[in-house]
């Protein structure tokens, strides 16, 4: 149960960040228009450009296909309202898949493993943890999966 609560938590504070991004563009009458929605992505696709992971989505700034996606969604309708807006975001529109990416990635920096390394001890892991295909004992983990080091674990499994 508390896996489905901290879901819930998770997907509520998303819904909310695009209920931030929507407010941005959103006319006084909290409707956003398509010329509105163009200029927030293609604001938007710039953040990627600059950390040098456009090719990771799609390596393309062409954001029609994604506008075309957003009004289809609202029923084809000259403006769409936030509601609208956030069930198209879950729908991780390409030219915006970057954003929930990155929000996993932010969740993963501070997830905690219940392992303990067998070379420097940490314990519990925290951050990003790569487990072998070949051996459950051998991980990679935080600063070590850049440098390629494995480590061997033990695994605490609650009773």
């Amino acid at each position: 149960m508390d896996k489905v609560l901290k879901a819930d938590r998770k997907l509520k504070a998303l819904a909310s960040c695009d209920d931030d991004l929507f407010k941005q563009v959103a006319e006084p009458t909290d409707l956003c228009d398509q010329r509105s929605l163009s200029l927030l992505l293609h604001d938007a696709v710039q953040i990627p450009r600059q950390l040098g992971e456009v090719a990771s989505f799609g390596g393309s700034s062409n954001i029609e296909p994604s506008i075309r996606s957003c009004f289809q969604h609202g029923q084809n309708k000259p403006e769409i309202d936030v509601e609208h807006f956030v069930e198209w975001m879950r729908l991780e529109p390409h030219s915006m898949v970057w954003l929930p990416v990155r929000h996993r990635v932010a969740a993963a920096e501070t997830a905690k493993h219940q392992a303990k390394c067998n070379i420097c001890k940490e314990y519990p892991i925290v951050g990003f943890r790569e487990k072998s295909l070949e051996s459950a004992v051998n991980v990679l983990h935080g600063e070590l999966l850049n440098t390629n080091q494995s480590h061997t674990i033990t695994i605490t499994l609650p009773l």
